[in-house]
């Protein structure tokens, strides 16, 4: 279960992560969840349809049903876990539902949900607070984000307790998301499980080069004998949000100015021109957004030899480093969460604190000046395993498997999901879910706008520039209101 509809051609998040599991999955049935205007949808994969969009029956608790809609789900499925990946969508009544169903409940750790409503940790949406002791500051931070009264941060926390005393097992794809959630809740330690993410199956091809000294392609490992007559090429990849430092770059860019360096942007700019980035007399060559298949190939094309990751939030994973070292890429990243643990782990590159420019262009002229460290640094990373999202899958498998293995040889008396007694209230409400779906089948116009949605255009339309993230979302609300009324009429 997500927030949001799973969408297999996202660049990264939860999104692309579910849409994962799903289609990679080769023993277990996976079954994605997620509310919409029209109900709680429930769609099958292979192919995707919906196989029930269930009510959510207002009044029913504060979150309109929700807790509701997912017990009959549960219900009507006849399914063995419920595995998570939203926590914000309403922690006490999905606790309430998995509990009534006897369904093992499994939490994925995406973010910092578990700890804040202010799931990136970014005080007054700026810089990493560090989770801290006084909460006065955590008051001051949730009113200039979320407009939140006073004490909103014990009742978020207060929430998320009642999940965690009913999840079975927590998902964390590092040791940086665990050690976060743990200051709050340190019982998540002794329930936690390490899975990492893996890359597409069908983009996991290094880059290959063309020597710029003499015709045929090289591999990621080989260098040209003019490397040191040329700009050293920098990628910045992922979608170019504040989160993930694109208020950072001006400044980092601005301190490297009069160094010998080409910076090619790749990811989806979601409308923002990039004037500003022009502006501070680097050289910066735009590529546009990508699709996740199509990256090593593109990187190569431009002869790009180290990639830039400048988030300024603890990231629970970053899978663009780990798309980017998959392609061969040695990586610049921030020195914060997850990122700068996998890549001073790893031995992956290098990091840097994205607040500070000088010492920032005092590692790219290192870089600049000694080619032999990128290419050291590039052979380390193309010798490294790539993981794939088919081993992924096969890692969540196991673990849903050895949840079910451990709840048919449970002895505390609670009955196996399967086993549920009938529940006349739940069984209609799925039963009506199922209708639901059965008489109004996907439209045109559905299909259409989730096509453009996905495509590069839209990722970089400049309309997405003029309308503010909350704005495009009540668009896509509306839209979705008016194709679930034209198929009822």
């Amino acid at each position: 279960m997500s927030a949001t509809r799973p969408d297999p051609a996202a660049l990264g998040g939860i999104d692309v992560h579910v849409a994962a599991l799903a289609t990679s999955s080769g023993r277990a049935e996976v079954l994605s969840a997620y509310p919409s205007p029209s109900g709680l949808v429930v769609e099958a994969w292979g192919p995707r349809r919906a196989v029930a969009v269930v009510p959510l029956l207002p009044g029913e608790s504060e979150r309109g049903g929700l807790g509701h809609a997912i017990a009959a789900a549960l219900h009507g499925t006849c399914a063995d876990v419920l595995h998570l990946h939203s926590p914000g969508l309403g922690a006490r009544a999905i606790a309430r539902a998995a509990a009534e169903s006897s369904c093992p409940l499994v939490v994925t750790l995406h973010d910092h949900s578990l700890v804040c409503e202010n799931y990136t940790l970014l005080e007054g949406n700026v810089r990493y607070c560090g989770i801290p002791v006084e909460l006065a500051r955590c008051d001051d931070c949730l009113r200039k984000t979320y407009a939140r009264p006073d004490g909103a941060v014990q009742d978020w926390r207060s929430d998320m307790r009642a999940l965690v005393e009913q999840t079975r097992v927590f998902v964390v794809p590092s040791a940086s998301v665990l050690e976060h959630a743990a200051r709050v809740h340190p019982e998540v330690r002794v329930r936690a499980r390490h899975i990492a993410w893996g890359v597409p199956d069908h983009s996991t091809g290094r880059i290959q080069r063309r020597d710029a000294s003499r015709s045929g392609l090289m591999g990621a490992r080989g260098t040209s004998g003019r490397d040191a007559e040329t700009p050293l090429r920098i990628a910045v990849v992922g979608v170019f949000a504040t989160v993930k430092g694109a208020d950072r770059l001006p400044e980092l860019f601005r301190a490297c100015r009069d160094l010998d360096v080409e910076w090619h942007l790749f990811g989806a700019t979601e409308g923002a021109s990039q004037h500003g980035l022009h502006a501070t007399g680097a050289r910066v060559v735009e590529h546009g957004a990508y699709r996740r298949s199509e990256l090593a190939r593109r990187l190569g094309n431009a002869d790009c030899r180290v990639a830039l990751l400048p988030s300024i939030f603890p990231e629970s994973f970053s899978l663009a480093l780990s798309e980017v070292t998959a392609a061969g890429l040695p990586v610049l990243g921030a020195n914060l969460g997850a990122l700068g643990e996998r890549i001073a782990e790893g031995g992956l590159g290098w990091t840097f604190d994205p607040f500070d420019p000088v010492r920032f262009a005092d590692l790219v002229a290192e870089l600049v000046a000694d080619r032999a460290l990128v290419d050291a640094a590039a052979t380390r990373v193309g010798t490294l395993p790539i993981r794939t999202e088919s081993d992924m899958a096969s890692d969540h498998e196991a673990l849903w498997a050895s949840l079910c293995i451990a709840s048919a040889d449970s002895n505390d008396g609670a009955p196996h999901p399967r086993d549920v007694p009938p529940d006349d209230e739940l069984d209609a409400l799925y039963a009506e879910g199922v209708r639901n779906a059965e008489a109004h089948p996907e439209s045109r116009l559905e299909r259409w706008v989730r096509a453009a949605r996905q495509s590069e255009f839209y990722r970089d339309l400049g309309l997405r520039r003029v309308l503010p993230e909350s704005t495009r979302h009540a668009v896509d609300d509306a839209i979705a209101r008016l194709a679930s009324r034209r198929r009822r009429e």
